[in-house]
């Protein structure tokens, strides 16, 4: 990948066309600041926007922003934990965690539930993880993240199921993504943001129930005002 696609890039840069340069701080990570519209109208990297396409819907790569991948690599994920995956869609995080859980040969102990409330988005959910990158070991559910059901495993006893790792990225206003989309300054006011807290601390109090002894929890919210979960 390196020499075919991104060592002619050096020859080409020009204020558009930008070398992907590997993240020191994720493996096999590479990071462009590249638009869409770049990718799709320079015919120099009409060859890349093909592997990327290709690539991705075969599992073997996956395109999203830096920011979004620390989250499941702060949670150290291994292979034999439970992990719970609270507001899924559209599955780039569940991808990272499945692929953490797998990342030996041997066949994982642990469990990923994976859930969204909106129905046409579980759809989206396992068609961009479970069919890229196909594991016994996701569960998929459709359920609202402020009233999720208790679950056990064993059919001996009526304890629910806890997880050790609970991934929790609530809905948001999406004010805090203003960097990538100043626009949104133009219908911005802070009554959006200050609508969703309540139902964002609801999910968070929730997940947490579910979260074992010892385990570690991680909420995300693009937010300003930092009060919000």
């Amino acid at each position: 990948m390196n020499v075919r696609y991104f060592e002619p890039m050096k020859h080409w840069e020009d204020g558009d066309i930008f070398m992907p340069k590997q993240l020191p701080w994720y493996p096999y990570a590479f990071q462009t600041p590249m638009s869409r519209a770049t990718l799709r109208s320079r015919p120099l990297l009409k060859s890349f926007h093909n592997f990327l396409i290709t690539e991705a819907e075969l599992g073997n790569i996956s395109r999203q922003e830096a920011v979004s991948m620390i989250p499941p690599l702060l949670l150290d994920i291994k292979p034999h934990h439970k992990v719970l995956d609270v507001c899924a869609a559209p599955g780039s995080k569940t991808m990272q965690i499945i692929e953490m859980m797998h990342c030996d040969e041997k066949i994982p102990e642990g469990l990923i539930l994976a859930n969204d409330i909106d129905n046409s988005r579980c759809y989206l959910l396992v068609r961009q993880a479970l069919k890229r990158m196909p594991t016994s070991n996701c569960i998929v559910i459709n359920e609202d993240a402020a009233f999720l059901p208790s679950l056990s495993i064993d059919k001996d006893t009526s304890e629910p199921l806890l997880f050790d790792r609970v991934l929790c990225d609530v809905i948001c206003s999406g004010d805090g993504t203003f960097r990538k989309s100043p626009d949104m300054w133009q219908s911005w006011n802070p009554v959006k943001g200050l609508g969703l807290h309540k139902l964002q601390v609801n999910i968070a109090q929730r997940a947490a129930q579910l979260l074992a002894v010892n385990g570690e929890f991680f909420s995300i919210s693009f937010i300003i005002f930092k009060f919000m979960i």
